[in-house]
């Protein structure tokens, strides 16, 4: 691992972020190790930085993993990111995440072409993982900057809707770049966790569909949320 981080970055000079130097990589590598001992895994590793694609989409996915605890696969994906990865906040975002939704299709779908006959084939990745790496100005690494979230689950229901969106949101790319009329907004999970918090409507949108109509007609009725014609001219400045 070192060496492919010394082949990949020599001795380059990052002018606009001076602290991403050849030692503090190392430097994080090193502490990764020390933080996830081996030894210390609650999975086994079943696949490891493999583009993946299907008729539609395509991506490489960091890791599929088996968990020990419950023997169910899921991805792994690690993530650097110069925002605290302690926050709750920002953890909570990976709980509705296009990506990780493409990521389990296009496990799902890898196990099922390549490898008809194997136990693979009939076993659903039961949910997504995040880990997280902090990266920031003082050029070395702490224990903290650390954090492994989830496992997170993600329901068939909540599935199916993050996949058809990503379908109409491709359809309607193609007829943006057509010069055809802008559509009706769609979900964009990237917004989820936004100016150090996440969104006030999390919970109803990682609710299975069936079920959202009826949490907010009751968060309505509490008081909870409060119905109102938006008007750009009355927004916050």
């Amino acid at each position: 691992m070192l060496g492919a981080v010394e082949r990949a970055w020599g001795t380059a000079v990052f002018e606009e972020k001076e602290y991403r130097t050849l030692e503090y990589a190392r430097d994080i590598v090193a502490a990764y190790s020390v933080a996830y001992a081996p030894s210390t895994w609650d999975f086994t590793l079943v696949m490891n930085e493999r583009y993946l694609e299907d008729a539609t989409e395509c991506g490489i996915v960091d890791r599929v993993v088996r968990r020990k605890a419950d023997g169910q696969l899921y991805v792994l994906d690690l993530k650097t990111t110069g925002l605290w990865v302690s926050n709750l906040a920002w953890q909570e975002q990976w709980r509705h995440s296009q990506q990780a939704a493409r990521y389990l299709k296009l496990v799902e779908h890898y196990f099922q072409e390549q490898w008809e006959s194997h136990e693979f084939a009939e076993t659903r990745v039961a949910g997504f993982w995040c880990d997280a790496i902090h990266v920031n100005r003082r050029g070395y690494p702490k224990a903290d900057d650390f954090v492994r979230v989830g496992p997170f689950s993600y329901s068939s229901a909540l599935r199916a809707e993050l996949d058809a969106h990503r379908a109409v949101k491709g359809a309607r790319l193609a007829r943006l770049l057509d010069n055809t009329e802008a559509e009706v907004p769609l979900k964009n999970t990237r917004n989820c966790f936004r100016y150090n918090s996440v969104c006030t409507f999390l919970r109803f949108c990682i609710a299975d569909p069936a079920e959202r109509a009826d949490m907010l007609a009751l968060a309505l009725a509490t008081g909870e949320l409060v119905a109102k014609e938006w008007n750009p001219k009355e927004r916050e400045q």
